[in-house]
């Protein structure tokens, strides 16, 4: 950390590219980068769990997924359905709940470490941040994971509302530690990759086939759900680093394979020496 500053680290949602946070942070922890403060979205929440836990670390985080499959995240909630004797999801997030446990006890949390989850109430249609200390961080973590259909929305007795992925508001929430009071901050983006940013329209008037719509549709939607809002959020871009996946695409992040998880945290280790050595703000932290 920066002598007598506060600096704030953003893990935002991104879905299949989260291990792309793994890799970076596992640069960061061998350059001894540490952070105060750690705010996260969507599959930046597992990440921020494991890395909050007293016993996780970028390498257990690792771990999980260079061994985390499909299966862990896309299992059938068939006990649930003959439990409940109604479909909530279609999937359970039991199996991906275990082979976190597995690497780390995300429920006992570092106290030398400020960890905020963002979940949305369904009811109000607003954002809350829920810190890794709070009595009820271990069911807002599966809140802020929550997304129809895949994942059930979760009610929270301790709050009154049910609640689902907070990044569904607000994905990069930069102001947010500028609120609580981060000095620098390092935004770590899945969503929008260099290759992404770098597209330019060249031509107009093109007729597309139905597929063509479909994707393009996607590609829309993604892009307006997941935006930083920049037009709303005031702040100094000096104080801000934004680390960008030189690889994928908006649709990679819906790809849960082994090989691509795998294949994600050494693009994130090696984009975050490149940063790093390119820039002084890392070395200055």
């Amino acid at each position: 950390m920066t002598k007598g500053k506060k600096v704030g680290l953003i893990l935002p949602g991104g879905g299949f590219h989260g291990p792309f946070q793994a890799g970076v942070l596992k640069f960061f922890e061998e350059k001894n980068i540490k952070f105060d403060y750690v705010v996260a979205s969507s599959i930046g929440i597992i990440n921020a769990a494991i890395l909050g836990a007293k016993n996780g670390n970028a390498g257990r985080l690792c771990d999980f997924w260079q061994n985390a499959y499909w299966h862990h995240f896309f299992y059938p909630a068939w006990r649930e359905w003959l439990k409940n004797r109604r479909v909530d999801s279609f999937c359970t997030n039991k199996r991906l709940e275990e082979q976190i446990l597995r690497v780390a006890d995300i429920y006992n949390q570092r106290e030398d470490l400020d960890v905020e989850i963002s979940i949305m109430n369904l009811d109000s249609g607003r954002v809350e941040y829920v810190s890794n200390h709070a009595p009820d961080f271990k069911e807002t973590l599966w809140a802020g994971t929550a997304i129809a259909p895949f994942y059930p929305a979760v009610f929270l007795k301790s709050r009154g509302s049910q609640y689902i992925d907070g990044g569904l508001g607000r994905n990069f929430m930069i102001q947010r530690c500028f609120e609580i009071g981060c000095d620098q901050v390092v935004l770590v983006n899945l969503i929008e990759t260099q290759k992404t940013r770098a597209q330019t329209i060249k031509e107009f008037g093109e007729v597309r086939d139905l597929k063509g719509v479909f994707w393009r549709t996607a590609t829309l939607v993604i892009k307006r759900v997941f935006a930083d809002s920049a037009g709303q959020d005031k702040y100094d871009n000096e104080k801000v680093l934004k680390i960008f996946s030189p690889s994928g695409t908006y649709f990679s992040m819906l790809v849960p394979s082994n090989l691509w998880f795998r294949r994600m945290i050494d693009v994130g280790y090696e984009e975050a020496r490149r940063v790093y050595a390119a820039s002084s703000f890392l070395s200055r932290i």
